[in-house]
């Protein structure tokens, strides 16, 4: 069950998605079209935050000692692993992919075992034969690696940008 906050957030993202649609369907489109740009950009913000305050709450309900050692959830992306969905997870110390379902009864994702889980200071990855393919390398646990297949080429390259990224923190 969600807690609180959560459940606030989607129902904040309702109320946004639905002055978003009363504005689109408006017949004075012209004189707000300042407002409905303006809108659109906050429910898409607000969109991304929420997918992120989720991706805490599901991380936290798996494991809370990974959230303390490796910091909160900066990006998520959808990836499949072996034969199965799962979530990878570009923490502001780490790289963790969990395994996750969607829940039947609450329509909502779930994280229900870790896949592996990598320092900042320890990630290493290279490109696969396959263009939506990178397989992601533990350096400090004598090169085990893992491959992971994205959806399309643009979202591998983000996450590739997103992981750069939290290295160079270090």
């Amino acid at each position: 069950m969600m807690n609180l906050p959560v459940k606030q957030l989607k129902y904040y993202g309702s109320m946004l998605g639905k002055m978003l649609l009363e504005l689109k369907e408006s017949d004075n489109i012209k004189n707000i079209r300042d407002e409905l740009k303006e809108l659109a950009l906050t429910d898409m913000e607000y969109s991304k935050f929420q997918k992120r305050c989720e991706a805490n709450y599901n991380l936290n309900q798996l494991d809370p000692a990974i959230a303390e050692q490796y910091g909160l959830v900066l990006f998520s992306e959808k990836v499949t692993a072996g034969s199965a969905e799962h979530t990878l997870l570009i923490l502001q110390r780490g790289l963790v992919c969990v395994r996750s379902r969607l829940s039947t009864k609450t329509q909502e994702d779930k994280y229900t075992k870790r896949l592996f889980l990598i320092d900042r200071k320890c990630i290493s990855f290279s490109a696969d034969k396959y263009p939506t393919a990178v397989k992601f390398y533990d350096i400090c646990s004598r090169d085990v690696k893992y491959k992971v297949t994205f959806n399309s080429s643009e979202r591998k390259a983000k996450i590739i940008d997103e992981v750069n990224k939290i290295k160079s923190n270090f």
